[in-house]
């Protein structure tokens, strides 16, 4: 629906996706040869909300804005399931894994917590409670030109083994911290918790807010002679600017594709940065 005669649009969209009969592997008695087998083990349902916008909000003479914001959410839930919870992805509950089980979210993330819990405790979850991104386009004098897109991933656990093998190494960027103030490094403390039976240090918040294009162009409206109509160049730069808490390189990772190995972090690479310079001419 539109507002303000077009000025202000929006568009919103409500999703329930039932999936029926999706497949898991299951172990099957040892006496039939085999160690497990694909069964239709249960039912998940994914819901969700999404929400755009668009706008002019200025458009003078010398200076206009246009924006857009979208806006959005998912949420999953494993309504039947006819075998054990099954644990998938990662490299096992010691180090965080995530778990499918019925009447639970199928990205949450479990792992042992010991000494204080015995059995495996929910320690995350991949889903982020919500995301946003913005693109916006600021004009002044009709020459010069800002654009931006931002987006926001608001919480989505990591499990981040890169942080436990740069513990190992004695080289992660806060190894020799103190954080929590109990004179014990922040790199022996959490891998003593790790030797101790706990996952928990590994699963980490993965939030971010991160600037994925930045660019500034100039227009030149007027070329001497008949031959060039228009000039404009201009600098862009992808993926420079990120701010977040998140111990890794990059908190947007997935090693090992999509499904459920997505947010598990071994040493990737990070997202690169680029910069570009153009020219546009118009004839």
């Amino acid at each position: 629906f539109s507002v303000l005669d077009g000025k202000l649009n929006f568009e919103i969209s409500y999703y329930n996706k039932k999936i029926f009969d999706f497949l898991l592997l299951a172990t099957v008695p040892p006496s039939s040869g085999f160690s497990t087998k694909f069964v239709n083990a249960g039912d998940l349902r994914n819901h969700g909300m999404e929400f755009g916008m668009n706008a002019r909000p200025v458009a003078a003479k010398n200076f206009k804005w246009s924006t857009s914001l979208n806006f959005w959410f998912n949420r999953s839930e494993v309504t039947r399931l006819t075998i054990p919870p099954v644990i998938l992805g990662s490299f096992g509950t010691s180090l965080g894994s995530f778990q499918i089980e019925q009447g639970k979210s199928a990205t949450q993330i479990v792992g042992t917590d010991a000494p204080g819990k015995t059995g495996l405790v929910v320690l995350g979850n991949q889903e982020p409670k919500f995301q946003m991104n913005t693109f916006n386009e600021l004009t002044f004098l009709n020459k010069i030109t800002l654009r931006f897109l931002a987006h926001w991933k608001n919480k989505g656990d990591n499990i981040n083994l890169t942080s436990l093998l740069n513990d190992f190494g004695s080289t992660s960027a806060d190894y020799d911290a103190d954080a929590n103030g109990n004179n014990v490094p922040d790199g022996p403390e959490r891998i003593g918790q790790f030797l101790g039976g706990s996952a928990r240090g590994f699963v980490q918040n993965a939030g971010y807010l991160r600037f994925r294009e930045i660019g500034l162009y100039y227009t030149f409206n007027k070329i001497p002679g008949n031959i060039i109509r228009g000039l404009r160049a201009g600098v862009s730069f992808n993926n420079y600017i990120t701010i977040t808490k998140y111990d890794g390189y990059d908190p947007e990772v997935s090693n090992f594709g999509t499904g459920f190995s997505t947010g598990i972090d071994v040493d990737p690479f990070p997202a690169s940065k680029r910069a570009m310079f153009s020219v546009t001419i118009d004839f």
